[in-house]
């Protein structure tokens, strides 16, 4: 029995032959692709690790080439890192015999006019902008195409979220190169297991919770995958589908294909190149390459959006469509000017909204530039800066100060800035630092304790010159344990532990986090997890212990012990559902409870925390006691159906506008899945859980429970998952 994909290219042969001999009149053409990948994983493309496996893939690669020429067809090669880092390697001397002297790429876009696109599944430290890098290393220039994106699950903004390439994109493996987007091409699900976009069109997508809908501001293309093209054909022929309409197809061809199964891949791959070609030669159907898609788009139909056929937008969280606006925006109190990134709902599409504002604070010793940690989707402005001396593109003026105190009146020049912005929410500012960053946080925040900051937000930051220095890396008899050494590298100090000279201890005074956080005057969430991000226990040392100098996660013992003897108005370690009290103390016996394993694993917790810290009314507060009014009103949340399966619509009202979350838990209070949270607005709301955890992974059967929290009132209903 023949296969199904050998069944539907008979059927297209067919319908392609009977138009074609019919003579079919003028209609509305549908432009045509090739896309071909070559992708990363071992277990396929492990023979790109190898000359004779590479020169097996560059052979099948020039037999496609022969047949895309041979039909005059339009392709679009696209290959991820590995692929290229081959090209780079093997591909010199007597083997450009065959290519007219150049290496493979530049031969087949050179000589044969092929289109050469960026793919990349962003794995092994390379992204997008590194495998454009790649392609610029071996002479192509960039067409500013995305070849292959995720889109959806749209909350799910690790690495499948396509609006990460509004802004240029910085490179993991070349931070130093940057590059901007222009043209979306293969929306698809996690393992296209869910609704992937094959429509056929152009259209600017809005944002990710609205993908099919139109923007006219955006600055991505979306150029459609298309579906099956003589149905589509046989659509516009019989004006189901509209006719004046630009119309895309890209149809799929693997080379790894060629090399394993030879002759047999060649015919099919001949089959739908015969299949497009009795379009072409009716007039039904045009060769255009994918960035000529998106050109005529804009030139012959005016950027008219339209996709077909019609598609809804998956399930999602509320969410505000976002723009990023930089410069030198902010001078620093000695004059310098510093490179600042506002993210920041679209001012043009929430007149008079007004939302409050974090200010990030690099980790390390790195800059700000070109983060974008996933908050003003929810409806929070972010702010990331480049201290003085740093940024790889966009150098703030002035030098090195490793967070001493020309860096902390950076960042508070940085928060007036803030302060001074017409869409902030008066009195919802923030100040968001992640390991050593809480430096320059504390000592900025414990100097000018008068600056307008709610709270400070300390992820796992070191606490004085020992911690920073990784001295506990140190004590031991082990010669390779020596990050120490590189500290004193890059600091040009030793921990005053090991230097107690004054000229050592003056220099740290500015940049030990421990003399300064109990002069802060703001709310202090100091988050610590089981396993340190740096410092023991963690996956290295998970049994670390070197008393009375170090115990596990004696810093935050400390950080928080000086913050509440300094008389800081609220502290707490960690969130609320980890159990720690406001205002808790500890020592070596009695420790905060901490999040499980690494906090990494936590990838929603940041949010859920800003938003938490946001919601707190501290003037209803006595020390001690949770900070929240004693009285809370009641949200009625609801769910329909339920029992559900696999989708269920949860609903609430709000009798004041705030900031919300609503979340999903399982019976042991772990979250499941953030489904809505952000500034919302008073009167009725409503999401989608489709029953999958925050990475997009089917959730179990069971029970569950949803919790919605505003400020002075919260919600809870029990669901059923039943499978």
């Amino acid at each position: 029995m023949p296969s199904r994909r050998s069944r539907v290219l008979s059927v297209a042969l067919g319908l392609s032959v009977l138009l074609w001999a019919a003579g079919a009149v003028a209609q509305t053409p549908v432009h045509v692709t090739m896309v071909s990948h070559n992708e990363t994983d071992n277990a396929r493309y492990g023979l790109l690790d190898t000359e004779s496996g590479y020169l097996a893939m560059r052979a099948a690669i020039l037999q496609i080439a022969g047949l895309m020429t041979q039909y005059g067809a339009a392709w679009s090669h696209q290959s991820d890192w590995r692929f290229l880092e081959a090209v780079r390697r093997w591909d010199q001397g007597a083997v450009l015999n065959s290519t007219n002297g150049k290496n493979i790429l530049r031969y087949l876009r050179e000589d044969l006019g092929f289109e050469i696109d960026a793919h990349s599944h962003e794995s092994e430290d390379y992204n997008y902008a590194d495998v454009t890098w790649l392609l610029g290393d071996l002479g192509i220039p960039s067409t500013g195409v995305v070849g292959g994106f995720l889109y959806s699950p749209p909350d799910d903004t690790t690495l499948v979220d396509w609006e990460k390439f509004r802004a240029p994109l910085s490179g993991w493996r070349f931070p130093g190169f940057s590059w901007q987007a222009e043209i979306l091409w293969g929306g698809g699900t996690v393992n296209h297991q869910g609704q992937d976009a094959d429509v056929s069109g152009c259209w600017r997508p809005v944002d990710r919770c609205h993908f099919f809908e139109h923007d006219p501001a955006g600055n991505l293309i979306s150029v459609g995958h298309g579906t099956l093209l003589p149905l589509l054909i046989a659509d516009i022929a019989s004006g189901t589908a509209p006719a004046g309409r630009l119309y895309t197809q890209s149809l799929m061809i693997f080379e790894l294909d060629v090399v394993n199964r030879g002759q047999t891949a060649l015919d099919d791959i001949e089959a739908q190149l015969q299949m497009v070609q009795g379009y072409v030669q009716s007039g039904q159907a045009h060769w255009t390459s994918l960035r000529g898609m998106a050109d005529l788009w804009l030139s012959q139909y005016g950027g008219t959006p339209g996709h077909y056929p019609a598609m809804t937008s998956p399930a999602c969280a509320t969410s505000y469509v976002t723009e990023l606006i930089s410069g030198y925006l902010v001078t620093a109190p000695n004059g310098n000017d510093l490179w600042v990134e506002v993210i920041q709902p679209r001012a043009a599409l929430y007149p008079g909204a007004r939302f409050p504002v974090v200010v990030c604070v690099p980790g390390g010793l790195g800059a700000g530039e070109g983060n974008d940690w996933g908050y003003a989707s929810s409806g929070i402005v972010e702010i990331h800066f480049n201290p003085e001396g740093r940024g790889a593109l966009h150098r703030s003026e002035g030098v090195e100060n490793h967070n001493g105190f020309v860096h902390q009146d950076d960042l508070r020049a940085v928060i007036e800035y803030a302060d001074a912005l017409p869409n902030r929410l008066a009195g919802a500012t923030g100040v968001h630092t992640r390991s050593y960053g809480i430096t320059m946080g504390a000592g900025c925040l414990g100097r000018y304790p008068e600056l307008p900051v709610k709270y400070l937000l300390d992820i796992e930051g070191p606490d004085d010159s020992f911690v920073t220095s990784f001295e506990p890396w140190a004590l031991d008899a082990v010669p390779g344990n020596d990050r120490h050494v590189a500290a004193r590298n890059t600091f040009g100090h030793w921990s005053t532990y090991r230097d107690p000279s004054p000229a050592n201890l003056a220099w740290w005074t500015e940049r030990e986090a421990l003399r300064y956080i109990g002069a802060v005057r703001c709310a202090y969430l100091r988050v610590q997890a089981q396993w340190d991000h740096a410092q023991p226990p963690n996956a290295a040392w998970p049994g670390f212990d070197y008393p009375p100098l170090w115990y596990p996660i004696k810093h935050t013992v400390d950080m928080i012990n000086a913050a509440e003897a300094g008389g800081v108005p609220w502290t707490r370690v960690n969130g609320p559902a980890i159990g720690n009290p406001v205002h808790g103390t500890y020592s070596r016996e009695t420790r905060p409870l901490c999040y499980g394993g690494t906090y990494a694993s936590h990838p929603d917790e940041d949010l859920a925390l800003i938003l938490y810290l946001i919601g707190l009314d501290f003037g209803a507060s006595d020390a001690g006691k949770e900070p929240m009014p004693a009285a809370r009103a009641t949200i009625r949340l609801t769910a329909a159906p339920n029992p559900f399966n696999p989708v269920t619509t949860l609903r609430y009202e709000l009798a004041e506008a705030g900031t919300v979350e609503l979340a999903v838990f399982d019976l042991q209070g772990r979250r499941v899945r953030t489904v809505d949270s952000g500034w919302r607005e008073a009167g009725g709301h409503e999401c989608v859980w489709d029953g999958r955890d925050g990475r997009g992974r089917p959730a179990p059967s069971g029970a569950y429970v949803a919790r919605v929290q505003a400020a002075r009132s919260d919600g809870a209903v029990k669901l059923g998952l039943c499978k």
